[in-house]
């Protein structure tokens, strides 16, 4: 059932149809024409008043199309709703939405309740076999997602006696999803890992076979397979392949949002720098993966975004972080480093960003020594700054 219907009439309505035709019955049996004339008139508009509340809204339909519109603080967006009514007509109606504040109308008056809850009501009305879009547009106002908590439908009576009051029963699919502005971090660094790569470096252990840069003067010990042949028949001497200093840089990014039995005071805080990471690894398109301490339903139990790069893997991340809240229900930290490392999820690099408890230090130890570069995002003079780990780093506070 799409709609939750309610009816509220005046009990004289009731009464005064009733009274229209016993009237008219007499007006008929003493042949009393105008008499009949009038409370059959009479009559007829009680009926139908009383009709019109019974039947009013009963084939409205709202086109309840999936849609996420993605924003950054202070953009403005249209938020679309679409009707469609096969029954009687609506007159002089409203359209109730009731959505919380990470947005706000613009232009359009609203209320706003505790707990951050806005109701605005704009005017509604549409006739038989005809459609409705109804449209606002809003403000982005905070990280979060925006979406319709509660939709209502009110039709008045067109004599003014009662009215039909609709709640749509099912979630509805339009959302509006603005993502966490970014704080700038400190400490980033190119010290390469110590793990084979294609990401071109200064110096490094390895070498890049795909990208040879040269050749130099066959030493012993070089292998046979990386003899230049085309380079020692032209230059009559055995030639070696000179190929590109090579790492890896992939990072793994946690993101610790509790502290002790609660979320941590410092979400927005820890988001927003996350963010900021996050942005770093698009910009110099380093492949990387996400993970927070956030319970999920699916194959992975906590939020886990897989290794990945490019403008669809930003996206992917700034929504996980988008969607984060204090009502969230949290996942061990530590737990969720022992998962990564029993499914061999931990690249060259992990970045780490919240509170480190004990457990989670003794296995930041055991990362560190698969030859991991271990990072912690500190809180340093309200500046975020990224410190290599050690056994007692500082936590940010």
């Amino acid at each position: 059932m799409e709609w939750k219907k309610e009816t509220t009439e005046l009990q004289s309505i009731t009464v005064c149809t009733f009274l229209s035709l016993i009237l008219a019955v007499l007006g008929l049996f003493f042949q009393n024409f105008l008499v009949l004339l009038i409370f059959l008139v009479s009559f007829l508009l009680f009926y139908s008043a009383q009709l019109y509340v019974n039947k009013a809204g009963e084939k409205l339909t709202f086109q309840n199309e999936r849609s996420r519109e993605r924003l950054n603080k202070g953009d403005q967006a249209i938020w679309t709703f679409t009707f469609r009514n096969g029954g009687l007509p609506i007159l002089n109606g409203s359209l109730i939405l009731r959505f919380n504040d990470v947005v706000h109308p613009a232009g359009v008056d609203y209320d706003v309740f505790p707990g951050g809850i806005i109701e605005m009501k704009v005017p509604f009305s549409i006739h038989k076999n005809e459609s409705v879009c109804i449209e606002f547009p809003v403000e982005a106002q905070r990280r979060g997602l925006a979406k319709i908590d509660k939709m209502f439908v009110d039709i008045p009576n067109l004599f003014g006696s009662g009215e039909v009051h609709m709640q749509y029963t099912k979630p509805v699919k339009a959302e509006l999803l603005v993502f966490p502005q970014k704080k700038a971090v400190d400490g980033f660094t190119s010290a390469h890992t110590r793990t084979q790569g294609v990401f071109a470096v200064h110096d490094s252990l390895f070498r890049d076979p795909f990208q040879p840069v040269g050749t130099r003067d066959y030493s012993p010990g070089d292998s046979f397979a990386d003899i230049n042949w085309k380079a020692t028949a032209r230059l009559q001497s055995l030639q070696t392949k000179v190929n590109s200093p090579a790492t890896s840089r992939n990072w793994l990014i946690t993101l610790n949002i509790s502290s002790q039995y609660s979320i941590t005071g410092e979400l927005e805080e820890l988001i927003e720098r996350t963010a900021f990471i996050i942005e770093t690894a698009a910009k110099n398109d380093i492949p990387y993966s996400l993970a927070i301490n956030v319970r999920s339903l699916n194959r992975t139990p906590f939020y886990y975004l897989p290794i990945g790069e490019g403008k669809k893997q930003r996206q992917r991340a700034l929504e996980m972080l988008s969607v984060l809240s204090v009502e969230d229900v949290t996942f061990p930290f530590s737990i969720m480093y022992q998962y990564l490392i029993l499914h061999h999820q931990i690249p060259p690099v992990l970045i780490s960003a919240g509170i480190q408890d004990k457990e989670s230090e003794k296995l930041l130890s055991i990362i560190s020594y698969k030859d991991v570069s271990v990072y912690l995002l500190e809180n340093t003079n309200k500046q975020g700054v990224l410190r290599k780990w050690k056994q007692h780093s500082r936590k940010f506070a």
